[in-house]
């Protein structure tokens, strides 16, 4: 506060009226000043003492906070000002008003709105808090915490907090600003309505809520047992969009559920390779049950612990959301395969901070084109329609989507694209591109194996690398570590894809392409690879540059036996062509009609 002036007029000690600095008050100014610049110097002497003495606290005089000495002074001092100099001031008061109003919004905490400089009025207040030095951050923190809190002021030493419904109206406090928590407007969303549009602060909510559960999965192996990665969601997203058979339907946020829990084998099934053909009314959306879950708990549920609301309670459709996890999805497995390239073989991690990372191999690493570069930044745009609800929960249909038959050739692909998507054939082409992440599970498919070995987590082009043989032929990758293994000669092995008709009895259930290589098996190594060779391991390990070096094969043992060691993956014998499981490439009729 301004030190006590004792005035000529006056024995009475009482403070003068700084200049104005209030939003209300600098308009009032300005407005006045231009109204009177006729009116001569006693109209302007008015307009200053009204803007000088209209604030609380500030003097000891009157009930307008300032004395008639200070108001004589006021009105003399104005007297010998012109109107064009006191404009002048006027803007450059409201000038500095607008710059600290922008600095103060610069520094919105997450969840609150800028309302101004003052303290909500009236003056009565939930509680206050003091600290040694208050900021914006902390007091949102407590306001948070408060379940009555609308809104808080900062002060330089206190945070001040308020239940009141309404903030519109402040007492003016230079040293004071006010945030209001921001509260979303309930209107909850009405299926086959178009969905509203997101904040900027939702979307990074949701995003972070996405992340946290691919990461879950990438650093815990869960998706190896169905659980919700990257691949499954954008797995979900593409079947979302499919139209249904009455060609209707489309990104409407509902899947048919025929078939979607449904398992198509046991354990015990599984290691005998004995994959039933797929259950009666078994529909395409195998295994998406979890996904679609987990991603209404984040529809439905409260966004962050600063908006206490949900997407749906806000008008935003599902549809959305499951188009948004898409691009986050994407994303994300862009930005593991990045850190790949950038960090050379080591295991990478989400969030450097985390103690857990799952090592990705890239069979581009220290080559051009590594990198993962979009030609443009993704665009997510909002309005999709939820589908009506006909069954319960309002994710379900009774509709059946017009799936892609994994028997397609390369036409029928083009064909059945165009028809639901009216995608050119080069656009099918690159969305083809998607399998680049995620793998082949048994239960949802009755396939095995993975299209990119030791590097679904990553989203580059290597689906298509794969599977065109050309001179660029892969390395073969050891088990743990990104060591590129080659041929007896230590260069890169000659592949050929052979066709992988006993997975299953043809006649019922799928085939599948596996590529096989001519590469020399790692003999240094003892951890991961030797559990797949049998005693005479070493016998079939030849130095590198011994020609005659020959790698166990597929094995040729019968469909269906019991021991795991023994099933048609593994290696018996010493061929020079070997199918390494888990690390070598698979496709299907569909990929390789591309």
């Amino acid at each position: 506060s301004r030190p006590h002036q004792k005035t000529s007029h006056s024995s009475r000690f009482c403070m003068m009226p700084s200049p104005p600095r209030g939003p209300a008050a600098v308009f009032l100014l300005v407005a006045l000043t231009a109204a009177n610049t006729s009116a001569g110097p006693a109209a302007m002497a008015a307009a200053a003492v009204l803007v000088g003495g209209d604030r609380e606290g500030e003097g000891h005089g009157e009930a307008n906070g300032t004395c008639p000495a200070a108001a004589a002074a006021a009105a003399a001092a104005a007297a010998s000002t012109s109107g064009a100099a006191l404009l002048q001031t006027g803007r450059r008061v409201a000038k500095l008003e607008q710059g600290a109003a922008a600095a103060a919004e610069e520094r919105e905490p997450a969840g609150y709105r800028y309302l101004g400089r003052g303290r909500c009025k009236p003056a009565a207040f939930l509680t206050e808090e003091g600290a040694k030095m208050a900021n914006a951050e902390r007091c949102a923190e407590k306001c948070t915490a408060l379940p009555r809190c609308k809104f808080f002021s900062v002060h330089p030493r206190r945070c001040k907090f308020f239940d009141i419904d309404d903030c519109s109206s402040r007492k003016w406090f230079g040293n004071q600003v006010t945030y209001a928590k921001l509260t979303a407007p309930v209107r909850e969303y009405v299926p086959g309505q178009p969905g509203a549009r997101w904040t900027a602060e939702e979307a990074s909510a949701v995003k972070e809520k996405l992340i946290a559960m691919f990461h879950k999965a990438w650093s815990t192996k869960f998706n190896a047992e169905g659980g919700i990665g990257a691949g499954t969601v954008l797995r979900l997203s593409f079947h979302d969009c499919l139209k249904y058979d009455d060609g209707t339907g489309g990104c409407d946020g509902c899947l048919n559920w025929n078939g979607v829990d449904v398992k198509r084998y046991n354990h015990v099934e599984a290691q005998k390779s004995d994959i039933p053909p797929p259950a009666e009314g078994d529909g395409g959306n195998n295994a998406l049950g979890n996904a679609v879950r987990a991603l209404e708990a984040i529809y439905t549920g409260a966004l962050s612990p600063s908006m206490g609301y949900s997407l749906k309670a806000t008008g935003k459709s599902r549809a959305d959301l499951w188009a948004f996890a898409a691009i986050v999805a994407v994303e994300y497995t862009m930005e593991i395969n990045n850190r790949v390239c950038a960090t050379g073989r080591k295991p990478v991690k989400t969030r450097w901070s985390d103690p857990m990372g799952l090592g990705q191999c890239l069979y581009a690493q220290d080559e051009p084109g590594c990198l993962a570069t979009p030609s443009r930044g993704f665009i997510f745009k909002t309005g999709r329609k939820d589908c009506v609800m006909d069954l319960s929960p309002s994710y379900k249909t009774s509709k059946r989507e017009k799936h892609p038959s994994v028997h397609m050739n390369g036409p029928a692909v083009t064909q059945f694209m165009k028809e639901q998507f009216n995608f050119t054939g080069r656009e099918t082409v690159a969305i083809m591109g998607a399998h680049t992440i995620g793998m082949y599970h048994p239960k949802m498919t009755g396939f095995k194996y993975v299209w990119t070995p030791r590097s679904e987590w990553s989203f580059n082009n290597e689906y298509y690398r794969n599977m065109v043989l050309d001179s660029r032929a892969s390395w073969v990758f050891n088990n743990g570590e990104c060591e590129k293994i080659g041929d007896a000669y230590g260069e890169r092995p000659h592949e050929r894809w052979v066709l992988k008709a006993n997975l299953i009895d043809t006649s019922s259930g799928p085939i599948q392409w596996i590529k096989v290589s001519h590469a020399r098996p790692d003999c240094k190594s003892a951890s991961g690879e030797r559990r797949f060779w049998s005693d005479a391991y070493t016998a079939c390990c030849a130095p590198a540059g011994f020609a005659s070096a020959v790698t166990k094969p597929d094995g040729g043992r019968p469909q269906g036996t019991d021991s795991l060691e023994e099933d048609d993956d593994e290696f018996r014998g010493c061929e020079k062509w070997k199918f390494m499981r888990g690390r070598d490439h698979a496709m299907l009729n569909t990929d390789a009609g591309l």
